[in-house]
């Protein structure tokens, strides 16, 4: 053991106990000696057991009885000991090294729970033989928009509009041009991320320039 009984608090404790004399009350001992065995209390597991002998000195009653108060003034001499058991997450000394819950050094720190937009913040806490659990607790999942985030909480973002990403097209002819499609500014939808291209109609190059479905002179543009 690492401790002596001195830091038990234990020396020169005074203990009281009282008992009944199974006699008529003027039949009584003038002494009687009584046996307890006293356990330290303190955070630790493996505190000293120890057992005192305490002389009685009677007292009479008005019951056919006598009440005996035992008082003990004597220092414990110690004889077993607790078992020191493997270190738990319990706020005590289990493997009585002198520091409690030593072996879960996150305790305290930061975990989360929760996936996506649910994931929230809490700490490591004891739980006994379990060791450590994280006390957060996930948010409420809501509907999944369009917005690059995991709204519902599934671990999938915006699974809800598979065409995202994919091509598309913007504008006719001359016009047109290529993009993905994205997510729109409400989160509710994609659009297509690409812009048609505006130029001005070449009246002589047979080609829908400003993209009106309309060629060269055929278009209003192009009429002297």
């Amino acid at each position: 053991m690492k401790r002596t009984l001195t830091v038990f608090v234990l020396l020169y404790m005074i203990l009281f106990l009282t008992v009944s004399c199974q006699k008529p009350c003027n039949t009584c001992p003038t002494a009687v000696e009584v046996t307890v065995v006293v356990i330290a209390t303190s955070t630790h597991t493996c505190d000293y057991t120890a057992t005192v002998t305490c002389t009685a000195t009677p007292i009479t009653s008005a019951t056919p009885t006598c009440t005996v108060t035992a008082t003990c003034t004597t220092t414990p001499t110690p004889t077993t000991t607790r078992i020191c058991s493997p270190e738990q997450c319990n706020g005590i000394d289990d493997d009585c090294d002198g520091v409690i819950d030593n072996d879960f050094p996150e305790q305290g720190q930061i975990c989360f729970a929760g996936l996506g937009t649910c994931r929230n913040a809490g700490t490591f806490q004891c739980n006994g033989s379990s060791g450590l659990i994280c006390n957060a607790v996930p948010l409420e999942p809501q509907e999944e928009k369009c917005n690059g985030l995991d709204d519902d909480c599934d671990g999938l973002v915006d699974e809800d509009f598979p065409e995202k990403g994919h091509g598309c097209s913007v504008g006719t002819g001359a016009c047109m041009k290529s993009g993905i499609f994205v997510c729109d500014e409400y989160g509710g939808g994609l659009v297509c991320d690409a812009e048609a291209l505006l130029q001005t109609e070449i009246c002589d190059n047979g080609i829908d320039d400003d993209c009106d479905g309309l060629i060269d002179m055929e278009d209003p543009d192009c009429t002297p």
